[in-house]
């Protein structure tokens, strides 16, 4: 993993100092990336050592810093096996895991109903499409943080565009998420991942802001 580089044109309110937008773009993406490599799936003992040797840059926003300092110290706290048993038991689980990761869930109490549904058509229109070996449906946190990746990456897609893909299907339901994984009873190291995906989206929202008017009517 290379050394996050984060820079935003919004006040860091915590630590009184201006992160600028191209530091801030970058980490966000960064970040919307471990977050989906994360949830996806157990994480490795090579993304865990990733995780415990990532260089922070020191210009991205405090809050951010601190999230990410939280989720080095718990990967070099949790050895690869207990990380793995505690993802069966958060998201697995026997039949049933602590958390649902799925957007319909939280917003219907079902998975895969009309959410769903209006997820794949806004996709469809982005041009993003689920690859065949993935097996989860698109609504999944994993995968949708892996799209925000992507779009992320994609600066030509108009910053409008991206506000309102982020406010029909990420902040919704994702702080819920992130708050339900925090105070999951078999969460340890997955608390540190729950709180830096609420850090993401608070800044998210702050920077969003400024750009919800152009399409709001």
């Amino acid at each position: 993993m290379q050394s996050l580089s984060m820079e935003i044109a919004v006040p860091e309110i915590v630590r009184g100092k201006f992160v600028t937008e191209e530091t801030f773009l970058n980490a966000r993406t960064d970040t919307y990336v471990i977050l989906a490599e994360i949830l996806n799936r157990a994480p490795s003992t090579e993304l865990l050592c990733q995780i415990q040797r990532v260089v922070l840059n020191p210009d991205m926003p405090g809050r951010l810093i601190d999230a990410w300092i939280f989720l080095r110290n718990a990967a070099r706290k949790y050895p690869e096996k207990a990380v793995a048993e505690e993802f069966q038991s958060v998201f697995v689980g026997l039949g049933d895991g602590e958390v649902v990761p799925y957007a319909s869930w939280y917003l219907d109490g079902l998975v895969k109903p009309s959410p769903l549904t209006r997820l794949r058509l806004d996709l469809a229109k982005l041009g993003i499409g689920r690859r065949k070996q993935v097996h989860e449906a698109e609504d999944h946190a994993g995968l949708l943080c892996e799209t925000m990746a992507l779009l992320g990456r994609q600066r030509q897609i108009p910053v409008h565009a991206y506000a309102r893909f982020f406010d029909g299907h990420i902040s919704t339901w994702m702080f819920d998420f992130f708050i339900d994984l925090q105070k999951a009873p078999s969460a340890a190291f997955y608390r540190s991942v729950g709180r830096l995906g609420i850090c993401l989206l608070e800044l998210e929202q702050v920077y969003l802001c400024k750009h919800r008017a152009a399409y709001a009517n």
